[in-house]
Formats: C-alpha cells, sequence, structure tokens
C-alpha cells in the first residue's frame, strides 16, 4: 500500500466575460471550463462526520475540482490566493463535444467527490507501470495544491476498488451516467487508466481502523462568514512526525511522491490529516449528491 502526496492546480477558476454570461440579478452562468484545471469553492447538501464521529447532514461549503458549468456570486472584500472571489452552485453534467479536438474539449472533472462514493480515474495515470495505476486497497491520496507559501488540502481519497478501462469502452467502468458525462466522456481517445471508487465512510468516523475518503468542509452559514471561504491548510512536518517517515516534501509540489507504508502507517497519516482538519474548524465531508437536472 502507497501513501501518494498528489499535487493539483489549486489556482481559483476565473470567473470572466469569455467564459460566463451575467445574469439581471448579478450572478454569473459560468460555462464549462475548456482550459487548464482549477479550484472552486462550492456550496452544495451533502453528508458529513461532525467532530464526535456522528453522521449528519446539511448546506456545506468546500474546495474542490468540478470542470462542468455552474452559477457563481461575486464574494465580496476577498484579499490574497487561499481565499474565495466567488461562490459557485454546480449545475447537473448534460453536455457534448469533440473530445478529440484540443481547442473545444472540455475538461474532465478528477477526482470527483460528487455522486455516491469518490472517484478518481485519470489524472497523471499515463503510463502502465505508473504508480498510480497499481494502487492497492487501503492505499491513501492526498490531493494537494500551494497556495502563497500554504499548503492547501484538496481531498483524502482512500482507495476502495479498482478497474483497468479503455476510453473507446467506458462503458465497462461501472459508473453513474452523470458521471460518465463529467469525466470520462471527456477523456481522449485510445488511452488506458484504472478507475478506483473511493472507501466510504460507514456512518461512524469514530471506528477502530476504519478510514474512508472525505474533503475538509464548513457548514455554510451565509455570505457574510467570510472564514468560511478559506482552504483548508496542511502542517506536512506534523504528519512525517505522526508517521515516523518523510510522507511529503515542503518542495515546490511539481512531483508526485509516492511513498509505500503499511496499514498502521496509513492509519497514522489518516489520523493526523484528520486532526488537522478538525482543529481549523472544519469537519469532514464524506458525500455530496448530484445536483438536480
Amino acid at each position: 500500500m502507497h501513501v501518494v502526496q498528489f499535487p493539483h492546480p489549486g489556482a481559483e477558476f476565473p470567473v470572466r466575460d469569455t467564459n460566463s454570461d451575467r445574469r439581471p440579478d448579478g450572478r454569473y452562468d459560468v460555462h464549462w471550463n475548456t482550459g487548464r484545471h482549477h479550484r472552486r469553492l462550492v456550496k452544495h447538501a451533502g453528508r458529513y462526520v461532525d467532530a464526535h464521529g456522528v453522521l449528519q447532514e446539511g448546506d456545506l461549503l468546500f474546495w474542490t475540482e468540478w470542470e462542468g458549468c455552474t452559477t457563481a456570486t461575486r464574494l465580496e472584500s476577498q484579499n490574497g490566493l487561499v481565499n474565495a472571489h466567488y461562490l459557485h452552485e454546480v449545475v447537473y453534467p448534460v453536455y457534448t463535444n469533440n473530445r478529440n479536438n484540443a481547442a473545444t474539449c472540455s475538461q474532465n472533472t478528477d477526482p470527483c467527490v460528487f455522486g455516491r462514493t469518490f472517484k478518481y480515474s485519470n489524472c497523471r495515470q499515463r503510463g502502465p507501470r505508473c504508480t498510480l495505476r497499481n494502487l492497492q486497497q487501503g492505499s491513501l491520496v492526498a490531493f494537494v495544491s500551494m497556495i502563497q507559501d500554504t499548503y492547501c488540502l484538496d481531498t483524502v481519497f482512500v482507495v476502495d476498488t479498482r478497474r483497468d478501462y479503455l476510453t473507446d469502452n467506458t462503458n465497462t467502468v461501472d459508473c453513474s451516467a452523470e458521471y460518465r458525462t463529467l469525466t470520462l466522456d471527456r477523456l481522449p481517445a485510445h488511452q488506458n487508466f484504472t478507475f478506483y471508487r473511493g472507501m466510504t465512510c460507514s456512518g461512524n468516523g469514530n471506528q477502530a481502523n476504519a478510514l474512508f475518503s472525505f474533503t475538509p468542509v464548513r457548514l455554510y452559514s451565509g455570505l457574510d462568514n467570510q472564514q468560511n471561504f478559506a482552504r483548508c491548510a496542511l502542517d506536512v512536518d506534523a504528519v512525517n512526525k505522526a508517521v515516523g517517515r518523510d510522507v511529503f516534501t515542503n518542495d515546490n509540489l511539481r512531483n508526485i511522491k509516492t511513498t509505500a507504508l503499511s496499514a498502521q502507517e496509513i492509519g497514522c497519516v489518516w489520523t493526523e490529516i484528520s486532526r488537522q482538519v478538525k482543529e481549523q474548524g472544519y469537519v469532514r465531508g464524506v458525500s455530496f449528491d448530484w445536483p438536480r437536472r
């Protein structure tokens, strides 16, 4: 099993006249992203594990990758790259285009936290011998970004099941129509990748050895609570100290780092990351339904 430090583009998606339409109410209808990957602050209903390990439901705020259409609201008085300038609400993914035309191809969303389980299916998996195509059950992938010298945590993905597939025949992947449209149909043809499902929360976050995938979330309390718009920081030195190994690095985050660890060591990494998330006032979001049509 492995722990993977997975650097991802962390810049906030730029809402501009060229990629959105302004509505009469001042909000923006944002088009499907055809440029580089970005992150967005999203408001969406979902389920989370509270500080006492109890599964709850509510309207949640979280940073995530979503390359499909959204409705965006401009946030006031935000400074710096760590805070959000727009709040997005995701739109049901209905979109088709020529995925092999780079000039018009829409981006895929990977990892994807929406749906019954978290999913990771293609990003940086080039080559059959790539470690990211051969992760065992129980491996942990930490999707992170470096923003203004701040190590930001996006998603903690714990591998449950896996399946190899060819992008020419994505029907071999057992997934929803929404996910197929949002991600798999956006991939270039003639490529081999591995589709992973994340370990889900069984309802009690305090169970011994019960690791699950999660993303740091805050409870939505209105547009005036600006402290909720910042990203969740990750102290990588504290994680390394907890496990007794250099699992994470403080470099420029251009390279993926994989470290072979025992199940017990991976549990230490997961527990320390969870501790930091809760200490900053976040809860662990574990499930977000697809938006309605």
